[in-house]
């Protein structure tokens, strides 16, 4: 039953795609990350062949969402549902260096394929079992003068969270195409990147065909160089998102967002690599009874080296995102925070913990959620291609509407191998 998705869950708020994040590129390198994955052992020919494959045994003590305070679909009182899930997730990555020659200046190209399937069987609820599948293309090309070109397109086949136990799971299938040009060496005290991406969203089930939407994003950013480890940059974005349904009991418009940011990121400057950026957020929607979002949006990223083994990382966040299935609401601001810290214990034993609390308030409605996560994870690595972790999380959400509150208690071991 769909009513359950729409009333009795929790609210769903999703950005269309990510234009309020920051710079994939540049903050990967400055966080000292890369999306390319590690050398493979497995090679045919210039070809990287990295296969992988995990099993995962979870317990979740609420394994429908709910707060066991209402009244369920089948007109009996709701009840928290408590289940043993495994999941495998096999996967494969293909990455292909190309050598440029006088068909293809510059040095630097690659072009890679990541697929990855998660495989997920429930002991007590058949109903739920999911396949859900996740392919991911890049082409990089790194011509002469810094000019980089970055094709990448991600597609998802998944199964969203169910309302209860009467309730069906909801296939959604979604896709983001972008563009992102970088011409970092072409002006004398100033860089230019320029990025599209478009967003697609398609629902299985007519009655959650409100949320399909497509979205066009263009965003500029300026980036200028104070030193070779700190980075300042104006950033602009335009946002087109569409809807394909219009109809008048729905909470949902289209709508024109303009985006101003300024920022800055470092790199290793007293043990710290971060990004900060900060502006301001306008979403107008196209019909005339919805309210328009007018907020400052802001994103932090921060990582501390405390020492040679302990890590410390805080993010925080204010964005708005559009509300998909929260009664008359059309958009949300999400404000979030989180920390990390992990510690290596030993060369091949790692633990860290998080604490993250997220408040999100809806327009045209009275509900506000908080959200409080703690989790904990233990990482062994067995060898160089084989590692076990043990996870514990917990999600307390707190509506001011109590049946739609729930509490989340989930714990899991998992084997992973990776070649």
């Amino acid at each position: 039953m769909i009513t359950g998705l729409l009333i009795s869950n929790s609210a769903y708020s999703q950005d269309t795609p990510d234009t309020h994040g920051i710079n994939a590129k540049r903050y990967q390198e400055a966080m000292g990350k890369s999306d390319r994955g590690q050398p493979g052992q497995i090679h045919w020919g210039p070809l990287i062949i990295n296969p992988k494959l995990s099993e995962k045994v979870e317990t979740d003590d609420n394994a429908f969402q709910v707060s066991a305070k209402g009244i369920a679909l089948d007109g009996q009182r709701e009840r928290k549902r408590s289940d043993i899930t495994n999941t495998v997730s096999p996967g494969l990555r293909l990455t292909l260096p190309i050598r440029g020659g006088w068909w293809l200046p510059g040095k630097d190209h690659s072009l890679s394929a990541d697929w990855k399937a998660d495989y997920k069987n429930n002991r007590d609820n058949a109903q739920q079992n999911q396949h859900n599948h996740f392919v991911k293309a890049d082409a990089m090309f790194s011509f002469p003068h810094g000019f980089d070109v970055h094709f990448q397109d991600s597609y998802s086949d998944t199964f969203g969270a169910s309302g209860g136990e009467t309730d069906n799971l909801h296939g959604v299938i979604s896709n983001t195409f972008s563009t992102m040009i970088s011409l970092p060496d072409y002006f004398r005290t100033f860089d230019v990147d320029f990025t599209y991406e478009n967003f697609d969203q398609q629902y299985d089930e007519k009655g959650l065909a409100r949320a399909n939407r497509n979205a066009h994003n263009f965003t500029l950013r300026v980036p200028h160089n104070l030193s070779p480890k700190v980075t300042i940059f104006p950033e602009y974005s335009y946002t087109i998102t569409e809807f394909q349904t219009s109809r008048v009991s729905d909470p949902q418009s289209d709508s024109h967002t303009n985006q101003i940011m300024a920022g800055i990121e470092w790199s290793a400057t007293a043990r710290t690599t971060g990004s900060f950026k900060i502006g301001h957020t306008y979403m107008d929607f196209d019909d005339i009874d919805k309210h328009n979002v007018n907020t400052v949006t802001a994103i932090l990223g921060v990582t501390v080296d405390l020492s040679s083994r302990m890590d410390l990382r805080i993010t925080a966040g204010r964005k708005p995102s559009i509300a998909e299935f929260t009664a008359n609401s059309n958009a949300s601001i999400n404000n979030s925070s989180r920390i990390d810290l992990s510690r290596q214990l030993q060369k091949d034993w790692k633990v860290s913990l998080y604490f993250s609390f997220d408040k999100n308030t809806f327009l045209d409605s009275e509900r506000k959620d908080h959200v409080v996560g703690i989790g904990f994870t233990s990482k062994y690595n067995i060898n160089k291609w084989m590692n076990v972790d043990v996870q514990h999380s917990y999600k307390d959400r707190h509506v001011n509407f109590e049946l739609q509150s729930d509490r989340i208690n989930k714990s899991s071991v998992g084997i992973n191998f990776a070649f």
